[in-house]
């Protein structure tokens, strides 16, 4: 008897997507169900990729409104294992319970550091050396089961959310067809996390994304970068408009200057005071998901923002 034949996916996102791809085309064996969750409102969501993807495969796809429909489709479905890839809501013990081989999933961060939310933009901001993220097992507490494999790399200034996001989807298409036939063949050997070590980040909303001009060129840049598209976006306002920075880099000058403070426009950008006698250059921004120049937007020395 097979140890696994049936199998869930659960999740929507872009990342989730083309892992799930990987798996599926190395392994012809296993009997797929995927679920949906009913994100349509978040920008992020690849619910019609996924299902372009089902058609074209003739597999199953089921959309979730909630937890309690994830638990009946576990019911009727009886999968051996299931696979979690950005699914947002805690899963009960009780439902993990139900699934033999368990619940695993990927949390972008090296566990047991960045549990919680948004670890990838956490450590971007918090400018870790190395972005790293983690196959684990589901269990009842947030982030804290069992580690089977982690993958990571060295962290640059260059990097935004959206290739630190790519490059980890790469590590994880490379080596977890490999990981698929070690629980075939009954050949797991996940290890505990170090509790003592955990570290916890927090939810964000659109709103945490303001900034602050009063801190450091260096972490704005990586905050900007952190949050870039497809996430909300840094912003700030100006004249009642909230206005998302799109382009920026770093202006290397020591200046001296009020926080938030147009010191220099030209055709290459917006240049604006910060913290630490630091400055940033504003290159282009988005109002109302239109993309302006920021020197048409910012045209004067005598705005603080």
């Amino acid at each position: 008897m097979k140890l696994i034949g049936k199998a869930i996916f659960l999740g929507s996102k872009e990342f989730g997507l083309e892992i799930f791809k990987s798996l599926y085309n190395s392994d012809d064996e296993i009997e797929w169900l995927i679920v949906c969750p009913d994100d349509k409102k978040d920008p992020r969501t690849h619910h019609n990729e996924f299902k372009n993807f089902a058609d074209n495969h003739q597999l199953n796809l089921k959309l979730a409104k909630k937890v309690s429909n994830i638990d009946e489709i576990i019911d009727d479905f009886c999968p051996d294992i299931m696979f979690v890839i950005g699914y947002y809501q805690i899963l009960p013990k009780n439902l993990l319970d139900k699934v033999k081989e368990g619940t695993w999933g990927i949390h972008n961060s090296l566990l047991p550091k960045y549990r919680g939310s948004s670890p990838l933009v956490w450590q971007l901001i918090n400018a870790e050396e190395k972005i790293g993220s983690s196959f684990f097992k589901f269990s009842e507490g947030m982030d804290d089961g069992d580690i089977l494999h982690q993958v990571s790399f060295d962290n640059s200034s260059k990097h935004t959310i959206k290739t630190a996001t790519k490059k980890l989807e790469n590590l994880w298409i490379e080596c977890l067809p490999s990981i698929w036939k070690s629980f075939k063949n009954e050949q797991i050997f996940a290890f505990n996390q170090n509790h003592s070590d955990a570290t916890y980040c927090a939810k964000r909303n659109p709103g945490d994304g303001k900034i602050n001009w009063s801190k450091s060129a260096n972490y704005l840049d990586r905050f900007i970068r952190a949050q870039a598209k497809p996430y909300p976006m840094a912003f700030f306002y100006y004249e009642k408009k909230i206005i998302h920075i799109e382009e920026h880099e770093l202006d290397n000058r020591i200046v001296s200057g009020t926080c938030g403070q147009v010191i220099e426009k030209n055709e290459s950008g917006v240049i604006i005071s910060c913290g630490n006698n630091s400055a940033l250059k504003v290159i282009k921004v988005e109002i109302s998901g239109v993309s302006y120049h920021a020197s048409d937007v910012l045209n004067s020395i005598n705005i603080r923002l």
